[in-house]
């Protein structure tokens, strides 16, 4: 969300359909954009976005996002969406339409229908950066692109969600860990035995953590990743160093417990 933030914002006002002023992001996922709907009228184009199972909202079912312009002007109108989510590209798909004056579907790169009667969405579809909202519609201006080496292709941007979701794992797991290193100092200097049950959870957490980084961490690939290619190698290497530190840490413990652990009554 914050790699797109200085992209894609929204300032929505008290009566919006937004609701409050908090930003609202919108997610569009690879697939998901369709276009449905295209009219050309005295110069004019009007088209719609189906944006179905590629938005992040709080409500259930289908979101629109309904685009309309003459020549090079361009407006977005936002409707039915709420939440909180993330941005993918919808910036190409957009400028395609602008450099051929957003003229008719003809004048543009054709898109090939689907047995449904949809249409398959242009490549790299585009970010949009709206201003503020007028009249209880979002409105939104094409916005530049960022400078080389700040815009990550949709692979990159899953690769690296993928790998910022590990280290959230990675986090956590330390915490726990950390938080029954101190249960067994607290034990060690009342000169108590191994507090109950955390050996147990110390050698879940030994699992996870192993688990985590051979099927997860190790799994993730990024030979055929271009703009995130080199941010996502050196995420993966880090996560690769933290799990096996992680892990070496967990069996101290857990050798600290089993010294701990007093000696059955006979």
């Amino acid at each position: 969300m914050a790699l797109f933030s200085g992209w894609f914002h929204k300032k929505a006002t008290s009566s919006s359909l937004f609701g409050g002023t908090k930003r609202r992001f919108v997610v569009l996922t690879p697939g998901a954009i369709r276009w449905f709907k295209t009219e050309d009228t005295t110069g004019a184009a009007q088209g719609e976005l189906d944006l179905r199972g590629g938005v992040s909202i709080d409500q259930p079912g289908p979101t629109r996002l309904k685009i309309s312009g003459a020549a090079r002007s361009l407006q977005l109108e936002c409707k039915d969406m709420d939440g909180q989510a993330t941005v993918a590209k919808l910036r190409d798909l957009i400028e395609r339409q602008v450099a051929n004056g957003f003229a008719s579907p003809s004048a543009a790169p054709a898109p090939t229908k689907t047995p449904g009667g949809l249409q398959t969405p242009l490549e790299d579809a585009p970010l949009f950066q709206p201003a503020e909202e007028r009249g209880g519609g979002a409105t939104a201006t094409a916005a530049p692109r960022p400078p080389a080496g700040e815009r990550h292709s949709i692979a990159s941007s899953q690769t690296l969600g993928a790998l910022s979701g590990y280290q959230a794992q990675v986090n956590l797991m330390q915490a726990t860990l950390d938080k029954g290193a101190s249960r067994v100092d607290q034990a060690a200097s009342a000169g108590e035995g191994a507090p109950r049950g955390l050996r147990n959870e110390l050698s879940q957490l030994h699992g996870s953590a192993n688990k985590l980084l051979a099927t997860q961490v190790d799994a993730v690939t990024t030979g055929d990743l271009h703009s995130g290619k080199d941010e996502a190698r050196a995420v993966r290497k880090l996560l690769v160093v933290q799990l096996e530190k992680l892990i070496e840490d967990i069996e101290v413990q857990i050798k600290r417990v089993d010294a701990l652990d007093p000696i059955t009554p006979q």
